[in-house]
């Protein structure tokens, strides 16, 4: 049950995408991750379907609104 969550600690310092149970996105580079899975992205921006809305800098994300989060590799 852990699996998800090495995962994520491996990749600190990474590029990701988080979308939301609400349908945002937001990419960015991910800083520092928790056990209750809230993540803290750096140089983060929120996507919409014809690019970039807003250029955010720091975004905390509560674990229990994300749908998925996708690594660097799949982007």
């Amino acid at each position: 049950m852990r699996k998800p969550l090495q995962l994520l600690y491996k990749s600190l310092n990474r590029r990701v995408e988080v979308k939301l149970k609400s349908n945002t996105v937001y990419r960015g580079r991910l800083l520092k991750a928790d056990d209750y899975m809230n993540l803290y992205l750096v140089e983060a921006e929120e996507e919409g379907t014809r690019g970039p809305l807003a250029n955010l800098g720091h975004v905390v994300i509560r674990g229990n609104n994300i749908l998925y989060v996708r690594l660097e590799e799949e982007l």
